[in-house]
């Protein structure tokens, strides 16, 4: 990727840094071509790098500001809900992404290889948004161009106060939950194992023929111009249907609930200097999720080196050498 875009990744995260923090920095410094800038009471990470920003904000200082760019009275408690409020980054942190062409959210629970080699110059030429799920926006990757009609996409249809006011994730970011998942640091670890099946286990665990059937009508649906605007997912939707924006829906991540559902349990996916592979298939992929292995109890990262150029994230945690 030319500097022909400039891009920023905004990512609030309050409380204590996950073990695998500094790998997850690692990924990031590498794209040197995208900034990152943090919100975090957490501190300073061992990675540093001109492009990765920290800038030192509590809970209750994101609520402010949240509050008073969003207009509303914003009493988050718990960080798991802020997974809500990332289509309004745009509008939330947009006195700090004045200078960017593009913005994007994401998770840390993954790591990163080339993202330049999947988001290129032509894909950003021409989609307004671009996300890394071919049937919904994903929570945990997204770039959006930092337009004010796309960071004032999430307001379409009117039913993100009562999403962002619900003490409880609801999925707004991605799809509304039927089911709310709750926030209590007590439940969270379950309800976000509940969340994940949700979204992304109707195309892994629904067993065919049922499949074929009930998924195009579950697409159907979201994708009718006159399917209520409830989440991020249908307004995008229909917005593009009307041509209103231009959206590209692809897969090109992995994670370790899709090669669950593939039967496969052993598996290694390596990062070399930037470049990320699953090591039985040798194909590159744009990050890899493990958002299900890292609840397993059994999931350890090796202590971090500064000098590290090359690791594997397996079923087992991250590891160093095999």
């Amino acid at each position: 990727m030319s500097n022909k875009y400039k891009i920023c990744i905004v990512i609030p995260y309050f409380g204590k840094w996950p073990e695998w923090i500094n790998y997850f920095l690692l990924s990031c410094k590498y794209n040197i071509t995208i900034d990152w800038q943090f919100f975090t009471d957490c501190g300073l990470a061992e990675v540093s790098s001109k492009n990765l920003t920290f800038h030192h904000t509590t809970l209750t200082e994101f609520n402010e500001l949240a509050s008073t760019q969003l207009n509303l009275e914003l009493s988050i408690q718990n960080p798991y809900k802020l997974c809500d409020l990332k289509p309004a980054y745009g509008l939330i942190f947009q006195k700090y992404l004045i200078n960017f062409d593009f913005w994007g959210y994401g998770d840390i629970d993954l790591i990163y290889g080339n993202i330049e080699t999947f988001i290129t110059n032509q894909l950003l030429d021409t989609y307004d948004i671009i996300s890394n799920n071919k049937d919904f926006v994903a929570g945990h990757f997204c770039i959006l161009r930092n337009t004010l009609v796309i960071n004032q996409l999430f307001m379409k249809g009117g039913l993100y106060k009562k999403a962002f006011l619900e003490s409880k994730y609801t999925g707004f970011d991605e799809q509304i939950l039927d089911l709310k998942i709750s926030t209590n640091p007590r439940h969270l670890k379950l309800s976000k194992r509940i969340n994940t099946v949700y979204h992304l286990g109707l195309n892994y665990i629904v067993k065919s023929p049922i499949k074929l059937i009930i998924r195009p009508i579950w697409i159907m649906l979201r994708n009718k111009d006159n399917h209520q605007l409830k989440d991020f997912t249908s307004i995008v939707s229909a917005m593009q249907n009307n041509n209103k924006i231009k959206v590209h829906f692809s897969t090109t991540f992995q994670s370790d609930l899709m090669l669950l559902k593939r039967k496969i349990k052993k598996w290694q996916i390596r990062w070399d200097n930037g470049s990320l592979r699953n090591s039985q298939t040798g194909n590159e992929i744009l990050y890899f999720h493990f958002i299900l292995s890292k609840t397993s109890g059994k999931f350890r990262t090796e202590p971090f080196n500064n000098n590290t150029q090359n690791f594997y994230i397996q079923p087992s945690g991250i590891k160093t050498n095999t």
